[in-house]
């Protein structure tokens, strides 16, 4: 009975022995893929890692987009502002370059009337130069005449007296 109990102590080590060089294996085989999932995981959450700051630039991108979208805007709106101010103020230089143009036209009449209105001056003032000369000459004349006048009276009162 002893000897039964024996080699059912052996046979169930033998059993044990086997079941644990099996269980050894399996061990060996789960620690292996243990270190392969955790490389795995590494890299995963590496890549999470990676997918997390890629993530953030998008949105940075995204953010400096929107700022970008919206100076682009404002650059227009200034643009089409400051077209229209530049069209206001050429059509202005062009109402002034015409107003430029008449003033200068009419100066150049004013001009020309200025010199004519001075010949017309000269011309009066030789005319009127001749003029006081002929009158001057028949001043002289009529000095003269009655000069002539008086002493033919003077003579003729003198013949009446006597």
């Amino acid at each position: 009975m002893y000897a039964n109990v024996l080699l059912l102590c052996v046979y169930f080590c033998c059993c044990v022995i086997g079941e644990l060089e099996t269980m050894a294996q399996k061990n060996t085989k789960l620690e292996q893929k243990v270190q392969l999932l955790e490389g795995e995981l590494k890299a995963a959450s590496s890549q999470g890692d990676d997918l997390v700051v890629l993530k953030a630039k998008a949105l940075q991108l995204l953010e400096r987009q929107k700022g970008e979208k919206e100076l682009r805007m404002q650059a227009e709106s200034a643009t089409k502002l400051a077209n229209r101010k530049v069209l206001a103020l050429s059509q202005h230089v062009e109402k002034l370059m015409l107003h430029l143009k008449h003033e200068a036209a009419a100066k150049a009449k004013a001009h020309d009337a200025c010199g004519r209105a001075a010949q017309e001056v000269s011309l009066l003032k030789a005319r009127n130069a001749a003029l006081l000369r002929r009158a001057s000459a028949r001043d002289v004349v009529i000095v003269e005449l009655k000069e002539g006048a008086k002493i033919l009276e003077d003579q003729l009162r003198l013949m009446d007296e006597k």
